[in-house]
């Protein structure tokens, strides 16, 4: 039942623009989460597009450049890195 209900937050969260790349950032780097293309995707989203790169509560997340919150949020140096090594795979 919480696997669906965590599905169901992550679809609500990325209708208002958040993309969850990972809940806990303290389970280790995205390159341990995300495929290559996933993570070529929100880097794009990142350079390209004018997103946020940042930590929320623990969470890493995406934030596109028309969410409320993108205002509020820069692109995190480290966590920027760590996609960059993701996509390279």
């Amino acid at each position: 039942m919480k696997v669906d209900e965590g599905e169901e937050e992550r679809k609500r969260l990325k209708e208002l623009g958040i993309h969850v790349l990972l809940e806990d950032e303290n389970r280790g780097e995205l390159k341990d989460y995300l495929t290559k293309e996933e993570a070529n995707e929100y880097l794009k989203m990142v350079k390209e597009y004018d997103s946020a790169l940042a930590v929320l509560g623990g969470a890493v997340v995406v934030v596109e450049k028309n969410s409320k919150i993108r205002q509020l949020l820069g692109v995190s140096t480290a966590k920027l890195g760590e996609l960059i090594r993701a996509a390279e795979g």
